[in-house]
């Protein structure tokens, strides 16, 4: 249910859409942009509506689960029970997706957050984070909350994290040092089960090595130790690797389970994960946490190294590691350094070759100037050229212009008077026809005379 603060509101308030820009990241680190989401919303005294239908996540299926396309509520229900559809119908404010500027989303690099943020967290998550009731159910017939107060949680982080060497990321211990630190805190506390958390296979077996039928760890997919994986950051090994039916909504609903049978032990064994920080959220206040700290702080490859002043913010070990897990440790160390002075190299190559190809860049911006001054002197001079020849047209077309003018003029004088002329003619001829006439009568009247004179002639 919601606070008391905006059930009791006397307007209605107006939803508040939560979402994370697409495909986001991993499902806990998606979570803390919801759980930043909530705490805008209830500072704003707004109702939260967590949108992973419209903005879609990597656990996002093509088809519908459980009868919805919101990733969301594949696992949750709507924090203030209000569906999305209605509140696209409520003129909604829409949180921008924002990651990087509240507290949630910015410790992912601690290992448990700060005090006063995880109180918060616990608020939020009590009021308003609601686990789907069958998933409830499957989480309670596994770990029963009794139970859990006599278990010891260990979350191992692999995988990408480890292998991958992320920018601005913790590299993780090795499962050894989560192993040891398990062992020794089994043997002050004599834990009823061991529950582990983890996303390489490996890591369960060495675990089941030491502590057999006492380990519970849920069945999900995993990678295996010896897998070659080119590319983490595509996540097509995690997300594309199974042909398993519903296969992103698994791996959300495994990591889920995860997090919340961590959350029921009363001590949790864990580096810098925002799946262990998750389980911290949901657990009660008598949680005790042991860390276990990151061997190093990755760095960009153009920045400086923090990671000595990173472990030293950390929290240390409940014990002492081992001289062999130590030793490990060093390797790994080793084989850290080794790759970042690598790409240290590679970023140092990279930029001689970018000064080289700044320079080459120089010597053909200076060619493409000259080109362009030649262009534009031979621009003028066609400009030139042409304003000379429009002279001479506008010239030529006046001259021409006149000379039309007096043969045209010339023309209709003659015409005229060839016109005259005709009708001269025509009088003239119209005279002769007439002249032509009166002859014509005057000779038939002659020749009648003559003839009738001829007749009358005594014989």
């Amino acid at each position: 249910m919601p606070p008391a603060s905006i059930a009791n509101s006397t307007e209605d308030p107006r939803p508040y859409i939560i979402y994370r820009e697409p495909p986001g990241w991993g499902f806990w680190s998606n979570f803390s942009v919801v759980l930043e989401g909530l705490f805008d919303a209830r500072r704003r005294q707004l109702v939260p509506v967590v949108d992973m239908e419209r903005y879609i996540t990597r656990y996002n299926e093509d088809v519908p689960v459980h009868g919805t396309k919101n990733a969301w509520e594949y696992y949750f229900e709507q924090p203030a029970a209000l569906s999305l559809a209605d509140a696209l119908s409520q003129a909604p404010f829409d949180s921008g997706g924002i990651v990087s500027r509240g507290p949630f989303t910015t410790c992912f690099t601690l290992i448990a957050p700060p005090p006063e943020t995880l109180a918060l967290g616990r608020e939020l998550v009590r009021n308003y984070i609601k686990v789907k009731a069958e998933i409830q159910g499957q989480l309670e017939a596994l770990l029963p909350a009794d139970l859990g107060s006599r278990c010891i949680g260990v979350h191992v982080r692999g995988t990408d994290l480890r292998h991958g060497r992320f920018a601005n990321h913790p590299a993780p211990a090795l499962p050894a040092a989560y192993l040891e630190q398990a062992v020794l805190l089994d043997n002050r506390y004599s834990f009823a089960k061991i529950v582990l958390a983890t996303d390489e296979q490996h890591t369960v077996e060495i675990f089941e090595k030491q502590f057999g039928l006492r380990l519970f760890t849920m069945p999900a997919h995993r990678s295996a130790a010896t897998q070659p994986i080119p590319d983490y950051r595509s996540y097509e090994w995690l997300f594309d690797a199974s042909e398993r039916h519903l296969h992103r909504y698994r791996l959300g609903l495994e990591v889920l389970v995860d997090a919340l049978l961590l959350s029921r032990c009363t001590h949790l064994v864990c580096g810098a994960s925002n799946v262990s920080q998750a389980a911290m959220y949901f657990a009660g206040d008598d949680q005790i946490v042991h860390a276990v700290p990151p061997l190093w702080m990755i760095a960009n490859s153009d920045q400086p190294s923090r990671g000595k002043s990173y472990l030293a913010s950390l929290p240390s070990s409940s014990f002492e590691p081992s001289a062999n897990v130590l030793a490990q440790s060093m390797k790994e160390l080793e084989d850290i350094v080794e790759r970042t002075e690598n790409e240290r190299a590679q970023a140092n190559l990279r930029v001689a070759q970018l000064e080289d190809s700044g320079r080459l860049t120089q010597q053909l911006l200076g060619q493409v100037r000259k080109e362009n001054e030649h262009l534009r002197a031979a621009h003028d001079e066609l400009a030139t050229a042409r304003r000379d020849l429009q002279t001479e047209l506008t010239k030529v077309r006046g001259e021409s212009q006149t000379e039309l003018d007096e043969v045209r003029g010339q023309s209709q004088a003659d015409l005229a008077n060839a016109e005259a002329e005709g009708e001269q003619l025509r009088v003239l001829i119209s005279e002769l026809q007439t002249e032509l006439a009166a002859f014509k009568n005057r000779f038939v009247v002659k020749v009648l005379d003559r003839f009738v004179g001829w007749l009358r002639r005594p014989s």
